[in-house]
């Protein structure tokens, strides 16, 4: 275990982070050819102005507001949520996806991937972190059909990033060719979602827990769970449903302080889990230039650590691939912390319902 005082000498890595989702979110909208030669400078700048929403959300970030609870910008994974009748939604996504030809498909709940196909989980997770945070950047939309260019994937040659708002909050994506047209997805949207009014609504009612009602100890305030393997995180703010918040801390302030812990602890104490992307990666000497960080100067690995502060308490803790980022409230002693951290992470390890994140 190691307890850290200050780590403001330490060269941290999310500042190289926040640069390369600002790049890779220029690359998404206009391309990664007309950003480069900009052979027309006045139509790139036209161009470029796409993609400010999306830069000004990652901005954000520095000081999150309580609409601004995902993580994915932060650690290059995907936020998700636990959804006991995700299969029975991912069964209309895969019918849904066959039918326009494509492949790439999810749904998504307020910026939550709730189930996705094979080929969307297989997209480099910057990707996935930019079309999420994208969408969650726009005026929600009916229906909407969007050029991108995916920044790893495929940078000069555009997807159509077919969206569609299936009931407030829920919205359904896919990435689709030249073909069918918005119009001709009507009917096949029609088809093949007409009778899930009352599953989307199951789905919805989740918020803001992100997951359905289970026992999860009262002195924590707040968690995020990161499986470095899968590139995927679940995070809850409201872990008691918001009836149960204690309310000592307000949304944005647990949001706050989860960030800061993470930026304080992945990269200086325990291992970052960045995938290196073409943009990152030193021409040169082949090395991945925003990740190649100095760690702190310790004779053995670190898989625990805490802060105290005086109103809260964060604990952190690392068991084979899976992190785990706790608030607690100030009065539970630090011992008790440790165990109640250990024992809440392998209750989600064990329990069924959060596979979608641990397996």
């Amino acid at each position: 275990m190691f307890k850290f005082t200050s780590l403001l000498n330490l060269k941290l890595i999310f500042p190289y982070r926040l640069l390369d989702n600002i790049f890779q979110a220029m690359v998404l909208m206009v391309g990664l050819d007309d950003l480069v030669t900009q052979r027309n400078l006045e139509r790139t700048k036209r161009d470029i102005r796409s993609s400010f929403a999306l830069i000004d959300r990652f901005l954000e970030t520095v000081a999150p507001t309580e609409n601004l609870s995902t993580f994915g910008d932060l650690l290059g994974a995907t936020d998700c949520v636990i959804f006991p009748e995700a299969a029975n939604v991912h069964n209309h996504l895969e019918n849904f996806v066959e039918s326009v030809d494509s492949t790439y498909g999810c749904v998504l709940l307020r910026g939550h991937v709730v189930t996705a196909t094979k080929n969307w989980w297989g997209l480099h997770p910057d990707e996935i972190v930019l079309l999420t945070n994208y969408l969650l950047s726009e005026v929600p939309a009916v229906m909407k059909d969007t050029p991108v260019f995916l920044p790893v994937k495929s940078p000069t040659v555009p997807f159509r990033l077919v969206t569609c708002e299936l009931v407030e909050g829920v919205t359904l994506c896919a990435l689709c060719g030249p073909n069918p047209s918005l119009m001709e997805l009507q009917p096949v949207l029609h088809k093949h979602w007409k009778n899930t009014l009352a599953l989307m609504t199951s789905l919805t009612s989740i918020m803001p827990r992100k997951f359905p009602p289970l026992q999860i100890d009262k002195t924590i305030q707040g968690f995020v769970l990161v499986n470095l393997e899968k590139r995927k995180i679940f995070s809850s703010m409201f872990p008691h449903g918001e009836e149960g918040d204690s309310k000592q801390m307000t949304t944005a302030k647990k949001i706050e302080v989860l960030r800061y812990f993470i930026r304080n602890t992945v990269g200086p104490i325990f291992p970052d889990i960045f995938v290196p992307n073409p943009y990152s990666v030193d021409s040169q000497s082949g090395e991945n230039m925003a990740y190649r960080v100095p760690h702190t100067q310790l004779t053995h690995p670190v898989s625990e650590t805490y802060s105290n502060f005086d109103y809260y308490k964060c604990y952190a803790l690392q068991h084979l691939q899976y992190q785990f980022f706790g608030i607690f409230v100030a009065a539970v002693p630090n011992f008790s912390m440790r165990n109640i951290a250990h024992r809440t992470l392998q209750f989600l390890l064990k329990d069924k319902t959060f596979s979608v994140v641990t397996k």
